[in-house]
């Protein structure tokens, strides 16, 4: 199966099931930013409920890829800015390939780090209080009840 997913069709297929996502990022005038993503379509939704755990296992993983790419790109666009030869150095001497991506990789990880840290306890929090809203308080059963 070729590995490249811009090849893929959507839907299911037999040896892969491919759906599309929509994610919405805004900024406010403040620099605070918000994001929300959903089902392109009702045939992606359709297609992430055939897979394990409905889709959500697999939603995390891509979009975290995504997220890591992206800050990936971010730091060495930042390095090419520092330095004017940077892409160059990479053409000429590729023996220093390994130090260069060590270097990328070390500072995407600790990034990455901290955001997470940052981020985490608003986003479980917000997760809990969709869960709680969603949830019927006549399906629940009290302490009391048992």
């Amino acid at each position: 199966m070729d590995d490249n997913p811009n090849k893929w069709q959507k839907g299911v297929h037999p040896e892969y099931r491919c759906f599309d996502l929509t994610v919405r990022i805004a900024q406010d005038n403040d620099g605070n930013v918000f994001s929300t993503h959903d089902f392109a379509g009702g045939a992606d939704a359709q297609t992430a409920t055939s897979l394990p755990s409905h889709g959500l296992e697999q939603i995390v993983l891509g979009l975290l890829t995504e997220t890591l790419r992206r800050e990936a790109y971010l730091e060495t666009m930042i390095l090419c800015a520092e330095h004017d030869d940077y892409i160059e150095k990479l053409v000429e001497f590729p023996e220093a390939h390994q130090k260069r991506k060590d270097q990328i990789t070390g500072t995407v990880c600790r990034q990455m780090t901290q955001l997470i840290q940052k981020l985490a306890p608003e986003a479980v929090e917000g997760v809990l209080e969709m869960i709680m809203s969603q949830s019927n308080p006549d399906d629940t059963v009290s302490q009391d009840e048992t």
